[in-house]
């Protein structure tokens, strides 16, 4: 019978959980002696990889020990019933295990996640565009400020950045937000570093400064095209309805299709349909009961308020695209100029943040045959121990994926 391919163990804070990823672990190291090479624990804090270390060698010790140590007794014990050895054979594989591991410790794999992805980021270095002998800065402040400093010096002195941090400022004015430039562009700089956002960050990076500033010219010319049309279409419409005297006749008045047009026509802010306007245009609910008796509405002027409305709301879909675009182009502008000063920095420091490692090794996945990390690495695991799983992200997960 083969062994579950993936094993998890729920247990809270203080139930026994390293206890058990140790007692695995000597598992498959005592069944054989030369495997734990093969092994990959990984861990989320230094303080918890060396703990499992020191409970690995410890427990080894003890049951070498053992019957003088009657503390790992039951260790023992379990570990005996389990790979069905007697005790001087266990202790004897304990030894062997015990002295390879000294003798190697190089590869004695428990580890955090982050040094293990800076040993696989440090195979690449070259490659990836860092020095080989970078270090790596856990302080993500070291890079931020310096960023921030660099970019607010060129303010006033260069006139893309200048426009861009303006208009990055003007967009905060304008959702009412509360305005702190230093603060905002820290949270900014912050919020570029996320994981959910690398492979649409890839995408942006190409574009540089002066395309997207001319780019928001293009898309404001857009809006107002698509606003003029917008007017266009619902002006004769509003324009028959009110000569014919019908726009007080209308189902919820300014509430409902009436409202709806009026705005589409004048837009002094942009027209939104509601379950008023959407029952006059699914439902047929047109009027009052006492205007449809004495002033109705007549079967071909329906059709035309249908007829405007869906085209109106057509339009909408890209205007209501296009303000959303326009709202962070800016942002994108900002992010791309915060990213290249960041990796000058990282030229010029020869450090590099932890959170760039994951951007990186994002690239390695996807364009590295998968060999050609084995080879890096050089060794293959096939046993993984991941404490704390549901804090790995999908770019760690997939580098381990990548290496097993």
């Amino acid at each position: 019978m083969h062994p579950a391919p993936f094993v998890i163990y729920r247990a809270s804070a203080g139930t026994g959980k390293t206890y058990t990823l140790v007692q695995e672990f000597l598992k498959l190291a005592l069944n054989n002696p030369a495997l734990y090479q093969k092994i990959l624990a990984i861990t989320f804090t230094n303080k918890a990889a060396a703990e499992m270390k020191e409970r690995v060698l410890k427990n080894l010790r003890g049951i070498i020990e053992t019957p003088n140590n009657q503390k790992f007794s039951a260790i023992v014990q379990e570990l005996m019933q389990t790979l069905n050895l007697k005790e001087q054979e266990l202790q004897k594989k304990a030894q062997d295990v015990l002295t390879n591991i000294l003798h190697d410790y190089s590869n004695f794999s428990i580890c955090t996640i982050d040094s293990f992805t800076s040993k696989i980021v440090k195979t690449f270095a070259r490659e990836i565009g860092f020095q080989p002998n970078f270090n790596v800065e856990l302080d993500s402040d070291f890079f931020i400020k310096k960023a921030i400093d660099i970019i607010l010096a060129k303010v006033g002195q260069d006139k893309n950045i200048t426009t861009v941090l303006t208009n990055f400022v003007k967009q905060k004015l304008d959702d009412e937000k509360s305005y702190n430039i230093e603060t905002d562009l820290y949270n900014f700089i912050q919020q570029t570093w996320k994981e959910s956002g690398i492979d649409e960050q890839k995408k942006l990076e190409p574009l540089s400064i002066e395309s997207i500033i001319e780019s928001e010219n293009t898309i404001e010319k857009r809006i107002g095209a698509i606003k003029k049309q917008i007017q266009d279409i619902a002006k004769p419409v509003v324009d028959q309805l009110d000569t014919n005297g019908y726009m007080n006749t209308l189902f919820q008045k300014d509430k409902g299709i009436a409202g709806y047009l009026m705005n589409a026509k004048l837009f002094q802010k942009t027209p939104s349909s509601n379950s008023y306007v959407n029952n006059s245009i699914e439902n047929d609910i047109w009027q009052t009961s006492s205007a449809q008796k004495s002033h109705p509405l007549s079967d071909s002027l329906k059709n035309e308020i249908r007829n405007a409305y869906q085209s109106i709301e057509n339009l909408l879909k890209d205007y209501n695209l296009f303000q959303i675009i326009n709202k962070k182009i800016f942002s994108v502008a900002l992010f791309n100029e915060i990213q290249r000063t960041i990796n000058e920095l990282y030229d010029e420091t020869g450090k590099v943040f932890i959170a760039e490692f994951n951007k990186r090794i994002a690239d390695i996945i996807s364009n590295e045959p998968i060999p050609f990390i084995y080879e890096r690495v050089g060794s293959k695991y096939e046993h993984f121990f991941i404490d704390e799983f549901q804090d790995t992200s999908l770019i760690r997960l997939n580098l381990l994926l990548a290496i097993q």
